[in-house]
């Protein structure tokens, strides 16, 4: 054998002993693997993951301590203290039970984004897909079976900014915290307690209330129980133009037979290879709140825009949904 190859070989088997060596003792004493990234979620339930070549490493933020294969879906664990009667009456009450503690939503970093989220067991909602449903239908069985649950929810305003919510079924009430600390074109507070009664399944969603059905505006939304919660509208793009901000496009829009001409604000990432004079099908979220026809500007005002596709339908043959559920 020629020594060059022989010194090659020799090297692998070196490389694959330490890999090996290093899986091992992190796999089994659930340590940290010695060749890793490590990648820390600012605050999560996740302190940090340390992304190893066959295996990651959980450091949650109650110390447990847990190493996985990769590809395996991992969760800190909450406890709840049976004991528990606390009066939650503000914010540091809220995160005073032993399901919320470790949980404090005043300690994520002001960098806690969508992709920390999806990764830090967060049940989040982003451009029509749902991440970590399995967390959702969790609570909702816990709900059912009135036993006290927690659940984070990650959910996208309508310019694409991360809205957080903190919910907790705790003693037969619900209660959720709402953070609007990223959300750049709200004038919220920072922070928003709000206490529900009741929970209803309604116009296919699953919603909070202080009624025993739906009279008011006055309810919270966890998520849509529709498999196909939204329209398409079609607009001719008439121009695109570069925002200031690097993630969005204006486009000016206009509808088949509608003289309406309006420029719009949206999300580069939706497709970022939009061209000037092709038609596009734009396909947006119901919401209850109900918008006029025919308004463009109304239009992207008050729905969340999660998809723009090129289409070559012409004419009367292009779709333009109703805006408003029926």
């Amino acid at each position: 054998m020629k020594k060059g190859l022989k010194i090659t070989l020799i090297v692998l088997g070196v490389l694959v002993g330490i890999v090996t060596l290093d899986t091992l003792q992190a796999k089994v004493f659930d340590n940290s693997p010695l060749l890793k990234i490590r990648d820390n979620l600012d605050g999560g339930t996740i302190d940090y993951i340390d992304k190893g070549i066959f295996v990651n490493h959980y450091h949650c933020n109650n110390n447990e301590k847990v190493t996985t294969w990769k590809g395996t879906k991992f969760a800190c664990s909450i406890k709840e203290n049976l004991n528990d009667k606390i009066t939650i009456k503000s914010i540091n009450d809220f995160y005073n039970t032993s399901l919320t503690k470790n949980n404090d939503i005043r300690n994520l970093d002001s960098k806690y984004n969508f992709d920390k989220a999806i990764k830090d067991n967060c049940f989040v909602e982003s451009n029509g897909k749902l991440y970590n449903e399995d967390l959702y239908i969790k609570f909702k069985d816990d709900y059912n079976s009135k036993k006290n649950s927690f659940i984070r929810v990650g959910r996208a305003t309508i310019e694409g900014d991360l809205m957080l919510y903190d919910i907790l079924y705790y003693n037969d009430k619900i209660y959720v915290v709402t953070d609007y600390s990223r959300d750049n074109f709200g004038n919220e507070s920072k922070l928003k307690l709000e206490e529900y009664n009741y929970s209803l399944e309604y116009e296919n969603e699953w919603i909070l209330t202080n009624e025993t059905d739906i009279k008011t505006d006055n309810y919270f939304t966890i998520v849509s129980l529709k498999e196909n919660n939204s329209f398409i509208q079609t607009f001719n793009v008439l121009n695109v133009a570069d925002s200031n901000d690097e993630k969005y496009l204006y486009l000016t829009l206009r509808a088949f037979q509608d003289e309406e001409v309006v420029t719009v604000k949206v999300l580069k990432e939706l497709n970022p290879n939009i061209k000037e004079n092709y038609n596009y099908e734009f396909t947006f979220l119901y919401d209850n709140k109900k918008i006029k026809e025919n308004d463009i500007k109304e239009l992207f005002d008050n729905r969340k825009l999660i998809k723009i596709t090129e289409t070559s339908k012409v004419g009367l043959d292009q779709i333009m949904d109703n805006v408003n559920k029926q």
